[in-house]
């Protein structure tokens, strides 16, 4: 029998570890990508545009928007891409026992435009609290998501308890029309279980976590800062 090329045996690997999606799989797939973080991406845009308006300070809101951005946006695909690479990701999907990167990478860099927010805000005298608050909010959510997944071992939903943190979050500092956002979720969540990355309860899970650790952690955040 003819030994298998290198590249033959790569084929193989990856022919066997992606499943072959139908088309509402594929329309869940594309759903569970680009729902990685956008409500926090539409948090921290629209504050910023609420607290540091453009017409008025263009330079500082772009610099608070690429600040953001990096935290928010660049520094949380750089656990995709390094597992991409890896071939170890599967369905676009981070297995349970990598997880752990995600948090290692995306929690630190968080914490760091805490701080960043917080000499921003002294340093030009502006009202940065709710970015902040905002920011601290959805770290206890990845902390909570964090000790779920690596230590109880059960696969929370980070999708939703993204998505839930930062409607909820964004309800608190742009009145009650933007809840409307919650609309989504059940997308979301349809789409992850569509591709299985989630059962019921995971997702459930998730979106207890985003919602109640936001909710008690902005009513505490507002009473202290």
């Amino acid at each position: 029998m003819r030994a298998m090329t290198k590249s033959e045996d790569i084929f193989n690997f990856f022919k066997k570890k992606e499943p072959i999606f139908n088309k509402s799989e594929k329309i869940a797939k594309y759903i569970t990508i680009l729902s990685m973080s956008p409500f926090q991406i539409v948090a921290y845009m629209t504050l910023t545009a609420i607290i540091v308006p453009i017409s008025k300070f263009p330079a500082l809101n772009i610099f608070v928007n690429t600040i953001s951005g990096i935290f928010y946006i660049l520094i949380p695909l750089i656990p995709l891409i390094v597992l991409g690479r890896k071939s170890r990701l599967v369905g676009a999907q981070f297995p349970r026992e990598e997880r752990y990167i995600v948090f290692l990478t995306i929690i630190p860099g968080y914490l760091t435009v805490i701080f960043i927010y917080s000499f921003i805000r002294t340093y030009f005298n502006l009202l940065l609290s709710p970015l902040i608050n905002f920011t601290i909010s959805y770290v206890i959510v990845l902390i909570i998501d964090f000790i779920i997944t690596c230590i109880f071992k059960f696969k929370t939903s980070m999708h939703i308890s993204g998505a839930m943190c930062g409607i909820t979050a964004m309800g608190f500092y742009l009145g009650p029309l933007i809840l409307l956002l919650y609309l989504f979720v059940p997308i979301i969540a349809w789409a992850r279980w569509k591709i299985k990355g989630h059962t019921v309860k995971q997702l459930i899970s998730g979106g207890i976590n985003g919602f109640f650790t936001t909710l008690i952690s902005q009513f505490i955040l507002l009473l202290l800062l």
